[in-house]
């Protein structure tokens, strides 16, 4: 299970997670597909012989570019769009699945930090995050199938609270280098940046505490750039 946004730090109390580094850029783009790997998990468990597979998506493969990639290896009949994730279990406790693979791909908190009105409910939807992973895990034991079960992210969160008051803005840039508030597209050589190649592109990660504008009200984290938030994710595996 791969979520959207989610810091190492933000899980300091789960005793099982372990610190898990984003090796370039931490935006949804790459880190998804860094996860998922080439040749994907999929592939690699499919030679194995774990050749019943599943996957879930929230977007339509058909036209969304990145959902198109972290399933395009899948068989038609195996990607299921759902809505609410209850249409996630239900479709896992029907399949009655042995010597399988699962790949579940959905929301962590970057949708709360980039447009929120108001401060953003962030330990409700991390105790969220942990109950669907947890839910997983226990739709499968029911039926006594041993199960190993993985939670990891595509990239982490460096969260307004910590940067308030202490950053940097990168006086110099054209308009088109601001679109990103934590890297610029290309390669750039300056003290403060970590320059990373990787989806097609050369990319600038700003280090703390610098940003290439001032963060909007309605914006209560960033990623991007390289520090310990955003470029580690928690990795939580459990055998059962």
């Amino acid at each position: 299970m791969v979520v959207d946004g989610l810091s190492y730090f933000d899980l300091p109390d789960e005793k099982d997670t372990q610190p898990c580094l984003v090796n370039g850029v931490s935006i949804t783009e790459f880190g998804y597909r860094e996860v998922i790997g080439k040749p994907t998990i999929s592939e690699r468990l499919f030679s194995l012989g774990y050749n019943h597979q599943m996957g879930f998506t929230y977007f339509d493969i058909k036209t969304n570019t990145l959902a198109n990639d972290l399933y395009g290896v899948f068989g038609s009949g195996e990607v299921r769009r759902i809505m609410a994730f209850k249409d996630c279990i239900e479709y896992i406790d029907a399949e009655k699945m042995a010597h399988g693979f699962i790949q579940i791909t959905g929301p962590g908190l970057d949708a709360l930090c980039h447009h929120h009105q108001d401060e953003p409910p962030v330990d409700h939807y991390i105790s969220g995050i942990l109950e669907r992973f947890n839910a997983v895990i226990d739709c499968l034991t029911n039926s006594h199938r041993s199960v190993l079960a993985c939670l990891t992210s595509d990239h982490g969160i460096l969260w307004r609270h910590s940067l308030e008051g202490k950053w940097t803005v990168v006086n110099d840039l054209q308009v088109d280098d601001k679109r990103c508030i934590r890297y610029i597209r290309g390669s750039r050589i300056r003290d403060y940046i970590l320059v990373k190649s990787g989806f097609g592109g050369a990319f600038s990660m700003l280090r703390i505490p610098y940003v290439t504008r001032k963060l909007r009200n309605n914006e209560w984290g960033v990623h991007g750039g390289i520090s310990a938030w955003e470029s580690l994710v928690p990795l939580i595996i459990r055998i059962i």
